[in-house]
């Protein structure tokens, strides 16, 4: 047998194959967990994104109905305020010239907004008077007549020959405090703008291909940029609702401010008319007539208040002197004060005699907090104003002596339109929120039941 040496070359290609193997072995579990990464990383970015969409289409539709409540609420207050208790003195009273007026300003997103009894009668249509009479189906809470909470649906309308989608809405609407009728509202349903998924997804491969670190690291990243969105949306939401409130707001100020000079023209004439009746029945009849003219005041100083709250002036801040300023507001409620014997004190540190702020907005705040001061107080009680610099913030302390809040009354406090008072329209210590707020601070309570309460609004100081 004759056994020959193959050349060199030969063994090399040989042994190349085995080398590859071995290379591609030593790769295969760094491969492995690369590509298991990978994967892991795409799964949990379209996870994600199919969560983001999720909740911000439930965000969306939270937001509708919120705009939807706040219609109807100042709807209902329109209402109460000239004085409808029931949905047939609404009927009569609506004429094409003037049902627009009680939905005020709505914005481009409202397709139509209208008003129908139980039954399905339309009483207000806002887009279209001509409907009014007509039938409508109505939703399911108002056939069982149990359940009164918000109900939604979806409908195509054809709006300027193109289909969109839009988002009914229909609410219970309380006259005299019961159920009466229902407020339909349709929305175009908002785009929802949702982040790149392309980033988002090579972000997560190429942390998670790095280290396990990484991915933690995109992970957190990924969680703060949505708490970030989460909370501008919050933000862009609370703007947009405000500047709801102040349309809606100055529209239903004006009509009901029209009504309140119609009825004090009137009393006005009245008062003549009576003269030449006997002095028993022009007695009785003044008496009458000066009780219109009291509730016509009250619900002026309401709207008043309310239209501050929904509309409050710019915030301009200048080089003012707050120890003027607490001075001035203690002397306009000294003649009160000297009447019923309360002692009113106000202490102001002389460094706090040039600061820079709104002092039209301060002097607002400060005078709710009195005069909500001055209510509860007993006679012969005490209210203490208190200004001082505490850790370079400016802290205006209002304390008084009365009998404090319940606990269930103190965590609702700033909330607007809540109160306690039969004739308070609850937006004073609402709009010293705002005002603490526009400043960069807040406000806060110390509540003591059975002591008093001490109310604390707190901004950075910047000096003259």
């Amino acid at each position: 047998m004759i056994i020959k040496n193959e050349p060199p070359h030969n063994a090399a290609a040989c042994g190349a194959p085995a080398a590859a193997r071995a290379w591609l072995a030593r790769l295969w579990a760094p491969a492995a967990v690369v590509v298991w990464l990978a994967l892991a990383g795409m799964a949990y970015c379209g996870v994600m994104q199919y969560l983001w969409h999720r909740t911000a289409q439930m965000n969306a539709l939270a937001r509708l109905v919120e705009r939807a409540q706040t219609t109807t609420f100042f709807l209902e207050y329109t209402l109460h305020v000239n004085g409808y208790r029931d949905i047939q003195e609404l009927r009569a009273a609506q004429r094409p010239a003037n049902t627009r007026p009680l939905f005020a300003a709505v914005d481009r997103s409202t397709v139509y907004a209208l008003i129908m009894d139980l039954r399905g009668v339309i009483v207000v249509h806002m887009n279209d008077p001509a409907q009014e009479g007509t039938h409508m189906d109505v939703p399911a809470f108002a056939q069982a007549g149990t359940n009164w909470t918000p109900q939604l649906g979806e409908l195509r309308v054809l709006l300027g020959g193109t289909p969109r989608h839009v988002i009914d809405i229909c609410m219970p609407l309380r006259m005299g405090g019961v159920v009466q009728g229902i407020m339909r509202v349709g929305y175009l349903a908002p785009p929802l703008t949702q982040p790149g998924a392309r980033r988002q997804m090579l972000a997560g491969v190429t942390a998670m291909g790095v280290a396990a670190l990484g991915c933690g690291l995109v992970a957190l990243w990924h969680v703060r940029r949505q708490a970030r969105v989460y909370q501008q949306a919050l933000q862009q939401q609370r703007v947009a609702v405000e500047r709801e409130l102040a349309l809606v707001g100055a529209g239903i100020v004006h009509e009901v401010k029209n009504a309140l000079n119609g009825m004090r023209m009137n009393a006005d004439l009245l008062q003549e008319a009576v003269a030449p009746l006997p002095d028993e029945q022009r007695e009785k009849a003044r008496k009458k007539i000066a009780r219109i003219q009291l509730e016509a005041a009250r619900t002026g100083e309401l709207l008043g208040e309310f239209l501050s709250y929904t509309k409050p002036p710019a915030f301009a801040p200048a080089p003012m002197n707050l120890v003027a300023l607490l001075d001035e507001c203690a002397q306009y409620f000294e003649p009160q004060c000297r009447a019923r014997g309360v002692t009113l004190q106000c202490q102001c540190a002389p460094a706090l005699a040039a600061v820079t702020a709104d002092a039209g907005l301060l002097r607002q705040a400060v005078t709710n907090l009195v005069w909500n001061a001055l209510q509860v107080v007993p006679d012969h009680g005490a209210i203490r104003m208190h200004a001082a610099l505490q850790d370079a913030d400016v802290c205006i302390r209002v304390a008084d002596t009365g009998g404090g809040m319940t606990p269930d009354v103190a965590r609702q406090a700033f909330t607007a339109f809540f109160s306690t008072k039969p004739h308070g329209a609850g937006l004073g210590l609402a709009i010293v929120q705002r005002v603490a707020r526009r400043h960069g601070g807040d406000v806060s309570l110390d509540n003591r039941p059975g002591d008093g309460c001490t109310f604390t609004i707190r901004f950075p100081f910047h000096g003259v």
